[in-house]
């Protein structure tokens, strides 16, 4: 099924999957503009592209799922070629949160099988999506612009993905060339922020601001 699901996703997502008009259309924006046609890429795609990584856990490390993990296999080819154009559905779909333990999965799932090419890519696909985790959120299409090119010159979904830069993008602005201690903003509040505690298992955060709200 996970496999199934790749090949699918593979012939199906593209750049700009619901030709939006322009490059800074925001998520509610999307919402306002969808048509019939649009409801129904969503409609086909969306569960492919929500659950395929579960079914990859619930295949386990079975013979043809390492063949499909290892260089060139049929995951790994995807990863690499269709990543941002996952995340960009994910993000239409309101589906973006998923990608994050999506990535913990494919990593453990590399680490299991031993395939270094993948164990090497997944931690820098991780600080790909965290680092620009927010703008994805916000703005689908703005993974194929900003998000690229404020990633570090060394990352390696920047180098796979850099043919994906809009020609209308002549000058790039010069970035680190490896990521920095930055991990991820995490946004919501108004006011400046005046307390923050984890939650005991330390998958939560909690924070009380000034404009006299408190986000988990």
């Amino acid at each position: 099924m996970a496999l199934s699901c790749v090949n699918f996703l593979q012939d199906r997502l593209k750049v700009n999957l619901l030709d939006l008009p322009r490059p800074d259309s925001t998520r509610d924006l999307v919402k306002e503009l969808i048509d019939e046609g649009m409801s129904a890429v969503l409609a086909g795609i969306g569960y492919a592209a929500t659950f395929w990584v579960q079914h990859l856990k619930l295949a386990g490390g079975t013979l043809r799922i390492q063949n499909a993990l290892s260089e060139p296999g049929k995951i790994s080819q995807f990863l690499r070629t269709k990543l941002l154009e996952w995340l960009e559905c994910l993000s239409l779909l309101d589906q973006l949160p998923s990608a994050v333990e999506a990535f913990q999965l494919l990593a453990i799932a590399a680490d299991t099988s031993k395939q270094l090419s993948l164990s090497i890519f997944m931690p820098d696909a991780t600080r790909f999506l965290l680092r620009h985790y927010q703008t994805i959120t916000t703005w689908p299409l703005q993974i194929y612009s900003s998000a690229l090119i404020f990633s570090p010159q060394a990352s390696v979904v920047r180098k796979n993905n850099r043919h994906k830069i809009p020609e209308w993008l002549k000058k790039t602005p010069l970035v680190e060339y490896e990521w920095a201690s930055l991990i991820q903003t995490l946004a919501g509040h108004s006011h400046g922020v005046d307390a923050v505690a984890f939650s005991p298992d330390g998958k939560r955060i909690a924070s009380g601001s000034n404009d006299d709200t408190i986000k988990i």
